[in-house]
């Protein structure tokens, strides 16, 4: 299996899902944002599903904090909208649940 598995659905008007399944970190981080990059286009919107992530790091969150500042100024937005508890204990104790995290 790979380090990282990307997968990436058919747009449904402005916005398109990817799932990331693997570890997020700095061997991956590369492969995140070329995929990210990829898709915050002509103001479309990421929903990021990250359930199936069973580790990440910072190399990680500063491609996620990269493409949401990106996606801002470019008129398109990333959302992580679902995350597994790696994930969710990261954001929490750095503070940006509430930047990244739907709802």
């Amino acid at each position: 299996m790979p380090h990282l598995e990307i997968k990436v659905e058919e747009p449904v008007g402005a916005v398109v899902r990817l799932a990331a399944i693997g570890e997020l970190d700095a061997a991956s981080a590369a492969q995140l944002e070329a995929a990210l990059d990829a898709q915050l286009v002509d103001g479309r919107r990421v929903s990021l599903d990250l359930s199936e992530i069973s580790f990440i790091d910072s190399s990680a969150l500063r491609v996620l904090l990269a493409a949401q500042k990106a996606g801002t100024e470019a008129g398109s937005g990333l959302v992580v909208s679902a995350a597994s508890e790696p994930v969710k204990r990261l954001l929490q104790m750095t503070g940006l649940n509430h930047v990244l995290l739907a709802g």
